[in-house]
């Protein structure tokens, strides 16, 4: 007895995977720079996200956010993954853009509601 033709199942694509920018303070990271930026990736993979950037300011840089805000932009990243909380100087205003996600405490701290800001 010959069995019926089976078709082979449809390729299915893996659902994109969110994604997520890295951020931290080279004053406060200092020589454990590294290790953070470690500790970042590791974090962001354990949660699912394709971390796409990792950047890094020094003191010579005024005001990071609006860069940091530029890169969450272009890339289409819904969080930013930082070592600690201290490391960005305004973290509301992150969070009107996106996720929040720090290592140490490990948290999340979700985007506020953009209602009432005409967009």
């Amino acid at each position: 007895m010959t069995r019926p033709y089976m078709a082979p199942e449809p390729f299915r694509l893996c659902p994109p995977q969110p994604k997520a920018v890295g951020y931290l303070s080279e004053s406060l990271s200092g020589s454990a720079c590294e290790r953070d930026e470690l500790a970042i990736s590791a974090l962001a993979r354990s949660l699912g996200y394709d971390l796409v950037r990792t950047l890094c300011f020094g003191p010579e840089v005024a005001d990071p956010m609006p860069r940091l805000l530029r890169v969450v932009g272009r890339t289409g990243a819904v969080a930013v993954v930082t070592p600690t909380i201290e490391h960005l100087p305004d973290p509301p205003l992150i969070r009107r853009e996106c996720d929040l996600i720090t290592v140490s405490p490990e948290r999340i701290s979700v985007r506020t509601s953009r209602f009432g800001e005409g967009g």
